[in-house]
């Protein structure tokens, strides 16, 4: 709780979902977001745990009417940042950089996936599989690291059929606007291909990514004097 307490002075998080209006019956989606948060640092492991836990630790400190709180008010909260939790999150992530005057010199941008077992999300489809189930629908996950600070710039969802390369060009546009001109962009051979590095280098920006292997790149590894490097 303190620790919450501490960041949303620093950053203004509640008054960030307030401006956001992402409407929820009941409870205001801040105190509900404040709940869902804390129940997390304390290694609650599911909404059902948190929910419990808010009964009886936690409403007393946070705000009348938590107690009182549904069960689905807590997964509406979720829905409704899931849905409509980007532009608040960018906000957020753009309050932190400038309270602690954080200058962007490197993006490190990087997608996986999930699989389903249920039938009802509908961004889900059969793709890929980095979880060795492409037999189960995908979706597509992606984020935007700044520097080294571990802290994501942005995060993407997208349909687990598309590949890293075809998901580049929408997500780094998306980026691009927002990061000061000779970023370094630092992505993997998923991503890489002629136009796509062309893209960064147009928009002003630089990239660090690797080659796809091909006859061209061994036969060329093969000639290089390792023990002259």
């Amino acid at each position: 709780l303190l620790m919450w307490q501490a960041v949303d002075k620093e950053i203004g998080i509640s008054q960030l979902i307030k401006q956001a209006r992402l409407k929820v019956r009941g409870v205001p989606l801040d105190d509900l977001v404040q709940t869902l948060v804390i129940g997390v640092l304390e290694h609650r492991k599911s909404i059902l745990a948190i929910w419990n836990y808010a009964q009886v630790a936690l409403a007393k400190y946070i705000a009348n009417g938590v107690e009182e709180a549904h069960l689905k008010n807590f997964y509406r909260a979720l829905g409704k940042l899931g849905y409509g939790g980007k532009k608040l999150y960018r906000k957020m992530v753009d309050s932190f950089l400038q309270k602690y005057k954080i200058d962007i010199s490197q993006l490190n941008l990087d997608w996986s996936s999930s699989y389903f077992t249920g039938t009802e999300c509908s961004l889900a489809e059969l793709g890929y599989s980095r979880d060795h189930r492409p037999d189960k629908p995908q979706i597509k996950l992606g984020f935007a690291q700044i520097n080294d600070i571990k802290i994501a710039f942005d995060f993407f969802d997208n349909r687990g059929n598309i590949p890293d390369v075809s998901e580049f060009s929408p997500t780094y546009l998306k980026i691009a606007e927002r990061v000061p001109k000779g970023t370094l962009i630092v992505y993997d051979k998923g991503g890489s291909s002629e136009e796509n590095n062309r893209l960064v280098a147009e928009t002003g920006n630089y990239y660090l990514t690797a080659h796809k292997m091909s006859g061209r790149i061994k036969k060329k590894i093969l000639t290089i004097n390792k023990t002259g490097m």
